[in-house]
């Protein structure tokens, strides 16, 4: 037990609670008296601990040479350089992560080949460049916005070889012998989690967050402190109900829905529509899913909602016209521009129909 457990001056335990002590009695902790009880060997007596960092094995000549690399790759349209090494590691952003990914692997190659330093259980500059290998391919995978079944099983067995090299080469580091609840959800259930909710590109807790804030950060702040969750509980049903009381109005709120009530006065016809131009009679089985948003294959988002941030967002697109077409619509060099009034997925299992739609209004002449 620390003689000198406050972390400001040399105060022994015993007269912590003295208030009687003078100045002169009260020794602050510099550095200079810590360096004097390090030298004399009374460390644990001030609170001084020997911690082992296990970045003093490692030659520092590796960290130069990996900056050195870094910085020696040619500039690339795109691709960020990173012209100082590795210095600000802690402050990358995601983009400066994946930058680094692109190019880590040819860094590292060849950075080491025998252990100079007789480090116990080094690891071998192979095992790592393999491992980083196995490691990138496991990403690019897994930022696919849309999985075919295909594309599942070879995720999963990019996971498999990833994850049986990162913990037989890293285990004997990590105290728990990464026995970590995020390694083992990654393993064993991101696939079915893929299933069931999508691309992992579509997640996110930015939702969770600011409904979090709203419904428990802030009614916390305005409580008294006392009995917290009852007053809680009061003051998010105070919130639901006018939801609830005013959704009808809202229906024939025509400020707010006119778009929307245009796209699904309009949907029926075009729907009857585009079933006779595939000679279907009937679609008494069909389901139709109609969407806020939609991610393009170009990464583009496509939106047709009247509730986006408590804003209406219909988005406008530009779209190139058939030539028969094209002087029924008023155009700039073949071009009409639209605006999206429904986004929705058909599926008629028994016709085998299967279809992505958008009802898109014209302008200037009609829809």
């Amino acid at each position: 037990m620390s003689k000198f457990p406050y972390h400001f001056c040399l105060v022994s335990r015993d007269d912590i609670a003295n208030i009687n002590l003078q100045n002169n009695e009260i020794v602050l902790q510099t550095h200079n008296n810590m360096r004097l009880n390090y030298n004399q060997n009374s460390e644990s007596s001030v609170c001084i601990e020997d911690i082992y960092n296990i970045f003093w094995d490692l030659p520092r000549s590796l960290v130069d040479e990996l900056d050195h690399r870094l910085a020696a790759i040619p500039r690339f349209s795109g691709l960020k350089i990173f012209a100082n090494g590795l210095q600000s590691i802690s402050r990358l952003t995601a983009n400066e992560y994946r930058d680094l990914m692109k190019v880590m692997i040819f860094a590292i190659n060849n950075l080491y080949d025998t252990n100079i330093n007789s480090i116990e259980d080094i690891i071998s500059n192979k095992d790592l460049v393999i491992l980083y290998e196995s490691w990138n391919k496991m990403y690019a995978i897994s930022k696919y916005e849309v999985f075919k079944e295909s594309d599942l099983e070879e995720f999963k067995e990019s996971i498999n070889d990833w994850s049986q090299k990162f913990i037989k080469i890293f285990k004997h580091i990590s105290s728990s012998e990464l026995k970590l609840p995020k390694l083992h959800s990654w393993i064993y259930h991101i696939i079915e989690i893929i299933q069931s909710f999508g691309a992992i590109n579509g997640y996110t807790t930015e939702t969770y967050e600011s409904l979090h804030k709203e419904y428990v950060k802030i009614p916390y702040q305005l409580s008294n402190k006392k009995e917290i969750e009852s007053l809680m509980a009061i003051n998010c049903k105070k919130k639901s109900n006018p939801i609830i009381k005013n959704s009808s109005k809202k229906i024939s709120d025509s400020n707010i829905n006119d778009k929307m009530k245009t796209g699904f006065n309009k949907f029926e016809n075009c729907l009857n529509m585009y079933l006779d131009q595939l000679d279907i009679s009937s679609a008494e089985d069909g389901k139709v899913t109609i969407y806020g948003l939609v991610t393009l294959e170009n990464g583009a988002i496509m939106r047709a909602t009247n509730s986006f941030h408590k804003k209406s967002w219909f988005s406008d697109i530009s779209v190139c016209m058939n030539f028969e077409e094209l002087l029924q619509y008023s155009s700039d060099q073949s071009i009409c521009y639209r605006q999206v009034l429904l986004i929705v997925y058909i599926d008629i299992e028994e016709q085998g129909i299967m279809s992505n739609l958008a009802l898109i209004w014209q302008y200037d002449f009609k829809l």
